[in-house]
C-alpha cells in the first residue's frame, strides 16, 4: 500500500501521518474489519511520530488514534542484538536478524530529517530487508508492505496460551 496515495501537489502532506491515506485505511476500514470483540479490546494510545537524523536531531508529532505502524524504537527491540542496535542511528541500522524481518519492504511510523517541516519533501521510511542498511526511505506515493501496530487496552487479561506459534495467547 502507499502511505499516502497522493500528494495532490502539497509534498507537506504526504509523510504526515495524520492525514496519509494509510491511517485513514488502518483507522477506519481495517478497525471496522474487526470483530467487535476485538475492537473493544485495541486501546487508543498517543503516537508520536518521529522525524530523525543521522545527527541524532529529532521532531516529533503526536497523533491519538488505535492503529498505527512499528517506528524506529519497535524495530530495534525486535532482534536479539538490542543493546547494540539501540545505540545505531536510523541511517546505520543494520541489525538484519530481528524477527519482523519478514523478507518484504514495509512502512515505519518515522520520517527522515526536515520532512515534517519541508513542503518539497514526501520522504518515509520503510524497512528494507534486502539492503546492507535495513531502512531506507521513499516517496510516500512508493507502495511497500503493511505491518498494522496496536495497543491492547489494559483491562483485558491473557486467558490461555503460552505465547508460541503452536499455542498462542488467547485473550479475554
Amino acid at each position: 500500500m502507499q502511505w499516502h496515495d497522493t500528494c495532490g501537489g502539497r509534498y507537506d502532506t504526504c509523510h504526515n501521518w495524520t492525514v496519509s491515506s494509510l491511517n485513514t485505511y488502518l483507522n477506519n476500514t481495517y478497525y471496522n474489519g474487526l470483530s467487535e470483540v476485538a475492537k473493544k479490546q485495541v486501546a487508543s494510545k498517543n503516537w508520536s511520530i518521529l522525524e530523525t537524523s543521522g545527527s541524532g536531531s529529532n521532531k516529533t508529532i503526536t497523533w491519538n488514534g488505535k492503529i498505527a505502524l512499528a517506528d524506529e524504537a519497535d524495530l530495534k527491540k525486535s532482534t536479539p542484538d538490542w543493546s547494540k542496535c539501540a545505540s545505531m542511528s536510523i541511517s546505520d541500522f543494520i541489525c538484519d536478524n530481528t524477527w519482523m524481518n519478514n523478507n518484504t519492504n514495509w512502512w515505519l511510523l518515522s520520517v527522515p530529517a526536515g520532512a515534517l517541516n519541508n513542503s518539497n519533501n514526501s520522504r518515509v521510511y520503510y524497512f528494507n530487508y534486502s539492503s546492507v542498511l535495513n531502512i531506507s526511505y521513499g516517496s510516500a506515493t512508493d507502495s511497500y508492505g503493511v505491518r498494522p501496530v496496536l495497543y491492547i487496552s489494559s483491562d483485558v487479561k491473557i486467558t490461555g496460551g503460552n505465547g508460541t506459534a503452536s499455542n498462542p495467547y488467547t485473550l479475554g
